[in-house]
């Protein structure tokens, strides 16, 4: 089981293990969930930690609930006028990480980012991608 599917799984208890040890003065260790999550967490300071973890954690967003925010490229102020061309959008995502089920069924993460309210793999069909079912953000880059 890998560690994000298991954080994600006993994401209550450990939120409730996390709110037991939010107080500085009198923890409530007598309440807390911990034993058994199989982390070994010790005290406040290793649950602290794995809050880091919980920030950072996202959950997939189906496209049929919403796409990813799209901004207005170059070319926009052109549409409409003389000077556009076929080839032009006027507004795109940033990439972000899809789920997408192939041709043959078989699904895949990869990234991709939408070009006028369409998902680029689907809308060039350079990719042999039936339908892009979630999306997500890509994580922060790590500091060095």
């Amino acid at each position: 089981m890998t560690g994000s599917y298991y954080l994600s799984e006993n994401r209550a208890r450990i939120l409730k293990a996390l709110k037991c040890c939010s107080y500085l003065e009198h923890p409530n260790c007598g309440e807390c969930p911990q034993d058994g999550l199989g982390f070994g967490f010790a005290c406040r300071d290793d649950l602290l930690k794995w809050a880091r973890v919980f920030l950072e954690m996202q959950d997939w967003i189906s496209v049929e609930e919403k796409m990813p925010p799209e901004r207005d490229t170059i070319f926009a102020p052109l549409y409409g006028t003389d000077k556009w061309r076929n080839a032009m959008f006027r507004k795109m995502s940033d990439d972000v990480r899809v789920v997408c089920v192939l041709e043959d069924g078989t699904r895949r993460v990869w990234h991709d980012h939408t070009v006028d309210g369409k998902w680029d793999s689907e809308r060039s069909g350079r990719v042999p991608v039936r339908r892009i079912t979630h999306w997500m953000e890509n994580p922060a880059l790590p500091e060095e």
